[in-house]
């Protein structure tokens, strides 16, 4: 399951999460509403400091890839329009990413 910064991501039947940067608090929230779109209170936020550690981590280069799928007969084809390289040295390049491409936080 993954959530990012410009759209919704269903949660089960009755709910829907997306996260949300916080560039006063230097913090990422994730941010739950109801079917009713009515937010839920659900204190899950990652500050930037414990982001920066754990991706510079593990992804200190990242492939962003514009993309179209297509099935034919079954079989998952792919069309590649573009593909850009980052590397990992400003992390305020990786919140802005979060916020306007559909670059996706996922969870295990």
């Amino acid at each position: 399951m993954g959530f990012n910064g410009t759209q919704y991501s269903s949660i089960g039947y009755y709910k829907k999460g997306k996260i949300v940067v916080n560039q006063k608090e230097k913090k990422i929230d994730f941010v739950v509403i109801s079917s009713y779109n009515r937010t839920i209170e659900i204190n899950v936020s990652w500050s930037f400091q414990l982001l920066y550690e754990r991706l510079y981590l593990k992804l200190k280069k990242l492939a962003y890839i514009k993309a179209d799928r297509k099935f034919i007969n079954g079989k998952e084809y792919f069309y590649y329009h573009s593909i850009k390289f980052y590397k990992l040295k400003i992390l305020v390049l990786f919140y802005h990413l979060l916020k306007v491409v559909r670059l996706k936080l996922g969870f295990l």
